[in-house]
């Protein structure tokens, strides 16, 4: 079980890595950066719930669908405000299905300030890795 959630954090930070490169880019004329930025968000916040999602699993806690790990991450203490992720998941959920510029151009503004949250999350997620693999109690 170690394996499995080290291996989705590994995949989390080159995709988070990815996205904070991206939005440094800032905006360019053809709108590149916005779309890449935006699709980024969109690996980064699928691998984010996939490795919530192995802690849970670790704990024996059972939620299958993103709005329920999400829940039971924050029940937790995996993540600290409930109402962000589920903010971030109707931003991926709308992109995803409807290609919008005005909507793109909102989505992106919200991944800046997303941002923050997600390294905090990930560096505690780590720390929570670290801290179990030291217990060797997965």
């Amino acid at each position: 079980m170690l394996q499995k959630i080290h291996d989705k954090l590994e995949k989390l930070e080159k995709a988070l890595e990815k996205l904070e490169f991206m939005l440094s880019k800032g905006i360019d004329k053809d709108r590149a950066y916005i779309d890449s930025s935006i699709q980024r968000f969109e690996i980064v916040f699928e691998l984010f719930w996939k490795s919530l999602k192995a802690f849970l699993e670790y704990e024996g806690k059972i939620a299958a669908f993103p709005r329920q790990i999400f829940e039971e991450a924050y029940k937790g203490k995996l993540i600290d405000d409930e109402k962000i992720w589920l903010q971030m998941m109707k931003d991926r959920n709308q992109i995803s299905h409807t290609y919008d510029e005005s909507l793109a151009d909102d989505i992106y503004e919200n991944i800046k300030s997303y941002i923050s949250i997600l390294q905090t999350t990930f560096t505690k997620l780590k720390s929570m890795e670290k801290d179990l693999s030291n217990n060797n109690k997965i």
